[in-house]
C-alpha cells in the first residue's frame, strides 16, 4: 500500500496500476485500494486493475457488488456493466459465494445497468428452469457463507431442535439460499424486458420458479386476517428479518384494505403506502388517521430510516439495540390494537404466523405502555431468530450479532 500512494502521489499512474495489481493478488482490502485512488481521483484504474484480476477475485458476490458500486460513478460506466453481464454469462458453472448482504434489492441505488450485471453475476450459471425454488435452495445452499462465530451463536439460541449442528447449519442455510431467490424474484421482474435475450430468459425463469404465490399460502392468510378484530384500528408490527417477502405479500394481498408503512422509494405511488423516508411526522400522522378509520397498518420499526430523536432500547437474545419506538407512540395515540406477523414455512408452503401484542389500558400512561410494546416486539424478535432453522433468516442489524449495529 505504501508503494501505490507513493506511486498515486507523484503522479506515476502506470506504477500505481502495477503495484495495486500486486496488492489485489496478495489480499490487500479492497476497501484499502478504494480509498487511496478516490483521495488521488483517479478511481478508474483501480476499476481496471480489478476486472484484469476478475477470474480471481470475483469469488464472492460481496467483491463483485463493491466493483460495481465504484464503476457505477464512470463515464464508461455502461462498458464496464456490459462487460461484466458476458464474463458472467459466459461462466460455465456458478462459482460465486453470498451472504446475507447479497439480496439484489439492496443495490437497488446503484443503477438499473449496474443491477442487471449483478443479476447476471449472481445467476448467470445457474439452471433456473429445472427445479422450484424449494430444490434449488437445497442443492445451491452450501453457497451461502456465513461466519463460524454467528452460526454458533444463533445454533446456541435455538429452540426445541435436537439436530446435531452440521445437520442445523446445513438447513439454515438452504433456509437462506430460499430467502435469497424469493427476494430477487421480486427485483428480476424489471429484466423481463432487457434488450439482451439470455437475461430476458434468465429473469422469466427465475420468476417462474420463485413465484410467491406458489408458496404462500394466500386462503390461510385470509382465513385469518378477516377474523381479526379491526374496529379499533389494527397496527401489526414485523422486522427486517425472517421471510419478509412472503409475509408482506401475505399481508397485503389478503388483509383487507391494508396499509404498510414504508421507505419511499422515488418513483413508486401507492394509496396504500404511507412513505416515512422524507417526513416521518406526516407518516406518523397518516397512519393514527388509517388506525382511526378501522385499518389494519403494517411497519418494521427496526428499520434504519427512523429518526434517532425516538429510539428506545431492547434486548434479544442477550443483546441490546435501538429501535424505534414511533410504533408505540402511534398505538397510543391511535388507542388501537396491536400485534405481529411474520411468515413460517409449513412443508411447501408458507403461513402467516400472527401474535396479538398489548392495547392501551384505561388511564394508562405513555411510558408504561412503551414498555409493555418494547418488551412484546423484543420477544417476538427473539422468538424468530431462535426458531427452527428452516424459519430462520436473519438479516440487516439482526445477521451480526458480533457487531455495533446489533450488540
Amino acid at each position: 500500500m505504501r508503494a501505490v500512494r507513493r506511486a498515486l502521489r507523484n503522479d506515476e499512474w502506470a506504477s500505481a496500476e502495477e503495484f495495486a495489481g500486486h496488492a489485489l493478488a496478495s489480499g490487500v482490502p479492497v476497501r484499502r485500494l478504494q480509498q487511496a485512488f478516490t483521495a488521488a481521483g483517479k478511481l478508474e484504474i483501480l476499476v481496471r486493475v480489478a476486472w484484469e484480476q476478475r477470474n480471481t477475485l470475483f469469488n464472492d458476490l460481496g467483491k463483485v457488488r463493491w466493483f460495481a458500486q465504484i464503476a457505477a460513478g464512470m463515464q464508461a460506466a455502461d462498458e464496464v456493466f456490459a462487460n461484466l453481464e458476458q464474463w458472467a454469462l459466459d461462466r460455465s458453472a456458478p462459482q460465486f459465494t453470498f451472504c446475507h448482504r447479497d439480496h439484489l434489492i439492496a443495490h437497488n441505488d446503484l443503477g438499473e445497468r449496474a443491477l442487471a450485471a449483478l443479476f447476471c453475476v449472481k445467476y448467470g450459471a445457474w439452471d433456473l428452469g429445472a427445479n422450484d425454488a424449494l430444490q434449488k435452495a437445497a442443492e445451491c445452499g452450501d453457497r451461502f457463507c456465513v461466519k463460524p462465530e454467528t452460526a454458533e451463536f444463533f445454533y446456541r439460541h435455538r429452540r426445541d431442535s435436537d439436530l446435531e449442528f452440521s445437520d442445523w447449519l446445513r438447513e439454515w442455510k438452504r433456509a437462506q439460499m430460499l430467502d435469497q431467490l424469493l427476494s430477487d424474484a421480486l427485483v428480476a421482474k424489471r429484466f423481463r424486458g432487457n434488450p439482451n435475450p439470455s437475461i430476458r430468459k434468465m429473469a422469466k425463469n427465475l420468476c417462474r420458479m420463485a413465484n410467491l404465490r406458489e408458496y404462500a399460502d394466500v386462503a390461510e392468510a385470509k382465513h385469518l386476517f378477516e377474523g381479526l378484530d379491526r374496529s379499533r384500528g389494527l397496527l401489526i408490527s414485523t422486522f427486517h428479518s425472517g421471510f419478509l417477502m412472503i409475509s408482506n405479500f401475505l399481508f397485503v394481498t389478503a388483509m383487507p384494505d391494508a396499509y404498510c408503512v414504508t421507505r419511499a422509494i422515488k418513483g413508486e405511488k401507492s394509496t396504500h403506502a404511507i412513505p416515512v423516508r422524507d417526513n416521518e411526522h406526516a407518516g406518523a400522522f397518516r397512519t393514527v388517521k388509517a388506525l382511526g378509520q378501522g385499518k389494519a397498518v403494517l411497519m418494521a420499526p427496526d428499520g434504519p430510516h427512523y429518526g434517532n430523536s425516538s429510539g428506545a432500547t431492547i434486548e434479544v437474545l442477550g443483546l441490546k439495540t435501538t429501535i424505534s419506538q414511533g410504533a408505540a407512540v402511534i398505538a397510543y395515540e391511535a388507542n388501537c390494537d396491536t400485534g405481529w406477523i411474520s411468515a413460517v414455512r409449513r412443508g411447501r408452503m408458507f403461513v402467516p404466523q400472527y401474535v396479538a401484542g398489548p392495547r392501551r389500558a384505561e388511564g394508562e400512561h405513555y411510558k408504561a405502555f412503551r414498555d409493555r410494546w418494547l418488551s412484546f416486539y423484543a420477544q417476538c424478535i427473539e422468538k424468530a431468530l431462535s426458531s427452527e432453522p428452516e424459519n430462520l433468516v436473519p438479516n440487516t442489524r439482526w445477521a451480526s450479532p458480533h457487531s455495533q449495529i446489533w450488540n
